[in-house]
Formats: C-alpha cells, structure tokens, sequence
C-alpha cells in the first residue's frame, strides 16, 4: 500500500472497526443486564480502557490521515515506511475486523443457548465474549503500529497488549 491508499484505507477502516466494537458492546450489554448487578465494574473498566485506546488510535489516524505537519510529533519511523511491511500492517488490520465479527457471531450463538433464570452463566459467557472480542483491539492496534509505523502508534499497541495481558491473562495462567 502507498502512502496515499493508507491515508483513504485507515479512516474509513477504523470507523467500520468501531462501529462494529460499539454494535456489540451495547447489544451485549443488553443481553445480560439482569446479571450484571454484581459484575459489572470489571467489565466497564475494561470496556472503557478499550474504548479509550480506539480514540487513541483514532486520534493517531486523524493525526496521520488529515494533519500530516504534526505527524512528526508522533515520531515517524522512515525506514519501516515501505510498501510490503504496510501491506502487513493492512493484512494484520483485515485479521483483526475479521477476528471481530467472527468472534461477534460466536457469542452471539453461545447466548442463543444460555437460559434466562441462569444469570450468572450469562456474565461467565459475556467474560468469555469480552475476552476474545478485545484480542480483536489488541490486534488492529499492532495491525495500527504496523501500518503507520511510528513511535506513538507502537507505544499504544505495546500499551493495548500489556492491558489485554494484564485484565486476561496475568489470572489465567
């Protein structure tokens, strides 16, 4: 991808990436609202880091895209800006909307198959949903560093992985 395709590809990107993230937040949320009584902080913050970091990202691509004088504040790395690594980058962010709504369409159908008197199945299956929903994040924002290569966007994908590590799998192992 030339610099001119990355410029039209990305907003247009990030806008379909965090509808779809903003479609399934809230049409989840709807779902188990009946068990989120008792769990619902460490899924809101979470929520709210996520989404902190898209606005981050679409903050970097506004940057990149609309006001490229200041994107040298974001410390361009000149020597990664070249076509192939931005076709990894491009691919990376394709994997990561794909990963999406694939993970969107599997929760969706684990919903389908909780009974409404179990609440608390329903808040274990929306962790599980959360869980694999925002790997999606941390890979568009890796997909974001890749493409854009500059020192901010590689500091907000090293900060998105450490996140998704620290909420998910710090406990797990």
């Amino acid at each position: 991808m030339t610099s001119s395709d990355i410029k039209i590809f990305l907003p247009v990107f990030l806008l379909a990436f965090t509808g779809v993230f903003l479609i399934w937040s809230y049409t989840f949320k709807k779902r188990i609202q009946k068990g989120m009584e008792y769990y619902a902080s460490p899924f809101h913050r979470v929520n709210h880091l996520f989404l902190a970091m898209l606005g981050l990202a679409a903050v970097i691509v506004g940057v990149y895209t609309f006001m490229p004088e200041y994107y040298l504040l974001l410390v361009p790395i000149d020597s990664l800006d070249k076509p192939l690594i931005n076709d990894l980058g491009g691919l990376i962010l394709r994997v990561a909307l794909f990963w999406l709504l694939s993970s969107m369409i599997h929760t969706y159908l684990l919903f389908g198959t909780i009974s409404a008197e179990n609440p608390k199945k329903s808040v274990e299956v929306y962790a599980y949903a959360q869980k694999i929903v925002l790997v999606s994040i941390a890979f568009m924002l890796v997909g974001l560093a890749v493409t854009i290569s500059s020192v901010g966007a590689f500091l907000l994908s090293l900060i998105g992985l450490f996140s998704y590590y620290r909420a998910f799998l710090k406990g797990t192992s």
